[in-house]
Parts: structure tokens; C-alpha cells; sequence
């Protein structure tokens, strides 16, 4: 860190030293805020993963009756989402997508001609879909805000490690320099001032 050894780098620097100190506290407030929202969205998205898993584990058994070529009805007609809202969200400044609704194409089936489990395998195929997507939109807002929490690490860091250190120690040298000065110069008057009443004392003879 380069400066000046005069008293207006001593001003631009304590103006420095203040703004840093000022600010991070507002760093150190965002970075903890993104902490805990990492933290929530990895709990969610083990929550999600297990849910998926035990709907997956109810489906599979019925995947061959459903990939039969004499199944009277596409299946994937049937579960093909029509709408997917996803809406942005700001968490600690950090704009992440949050899934907000999913709707599916309407179906008739006529149960009389239909197998019995047509419905209940249908209703958990697109639970597994919406699992399915709803881990993509959590595995984005992980990625986003990891990715902030790092930034914000980083400024932090560069506040508390250098920033802040290297400004403080210019500010107690240029003082240490401004102190030694003005000593000198006290030291030096003096000394005029001795001089001059000195030669006063011998002009009275």
C-alpha cells in the first residue's frame, strides 16, 4: 500500500478507514444471511430428493404396464406439464428462481374401460415430475447462492484481512512521521527563539 507522508493523505485515509469499518458490518450481515439460505436450501433439497425417491419407488413397479404397447393410453400425454411458473425472489440482494406453480394438460378417462390403478399411478407420476423439477429450481438457487456467499466471503476477507490492517498501519506511521515533525519543529523554535533572545540580550550593551 503506497502513501503520503503529510497530514492530507492522513485525512483521506482515516475517511478510508471509517468507510471500511462502516461497511463491514453490512458485509459481514449479507454473508451470514447467505449462509443460512445455503443451509435452508440444502436441507430442502434433501427433503425434495427423499420425497422423489419414495414416489420413485412406488412408480417403478408399474413402469412396464405403462410402457405396454396394447396400454390403451399415452401416459406421457397424460403427465406432460401445460404450464411451469417459476418466479424471481431476492434473498440478501441475490435474485434466485423459485418454482411457483405447475399445471398439467386435463384428461378425461372413462374408469369403465380404464385398470383401477390408472389414476393412482398417473397422480404419483406427476408428483414425480413436479419433485423432478422443483430439485432443478433448488439445485439453481444452491449454485446462485453459493456463488454470492463466495463474493461476499471474499470482500469480506479483503476488508478484515487487508484493507482495514494496511490502512490503519499507514495511519500510525504518517502519525508516528506528523509526530516526529512536530517535535522537530517545537525543537527548532526553541532553539530560534533562543537565538533571537540571545542577540537581544547582547544588542542591549
Amino acid at each position: 500500500m503506497e502513501f503520503k507522508l503529510n497530514k492530507s493523505e492522513l485525512t483521506r485515509l482515516k475517511q478510508e478507514e471509517k468507510m471500511y469499518t462502516q461497511f463491514l458490518p453490512v458485509l459481514k450481515l449479507k454473508q451470514e444471511q447467505l449462509q443460512i439460505e445455503k443451509i435452508r436450501i440444502k436441507k430442502k433439497y434433501v427433503f425434495c430428493k427423499k420425497e422423489l425417491d419414495s414416489i420413485l419407488n412406488q412408480v417403478e413397479p408399474n413402469l412396464s404396464i405403462l410402457t405396454d404397447i396394447n396400454n390403451s393410453y399415452n401416459i406421457k400425454t397424460l403427465v406432460s406439464p401445460q404450464n411451469i411458473n417459476i418466479v424471481m425472489k431476492s434473498i440478501a440482494g441475490v435474485k434466485v428462481p423459485y418454482l411457483n406453480s405447475i399445471t398439467f394438460k386435463t384428461f378425461f378417462i372413462h374408469h369403465f374401460d380404464a385398470p383401477w390403478w390408472i389414476n393412482f399411478v398417473i397422480r404419483n407420476i406427476k408428483s414425480l415430475i413436479k419433485r423432478n423439477i422443483e430439485l432443478q429450481v433448488i439445485d439453481k438457487q444452491y449454485l446462485l447462492i453459493s456463488k454470492e456467499l463466495k463474493k461476499a466471503t471474499q470482500k469480506v476477507n479483503l476488508f478484515e484481512k487487508l484493507l482495514i490492517p494496511e490502512t490503519r498501519n499507514a495511519i500510525k506511521k504518517i502519525n508516528i512521521v506528523l509526530g516526529d515533525e512536530q517535535v522537530a519543529a517545537v525543537g527548532r523554535a526553541k532553539t530560534a527563539k533562543k537565538k533571537t533572545v540571545g542577540a537581544s540580550s547582547m544588542g542591549e550593551y
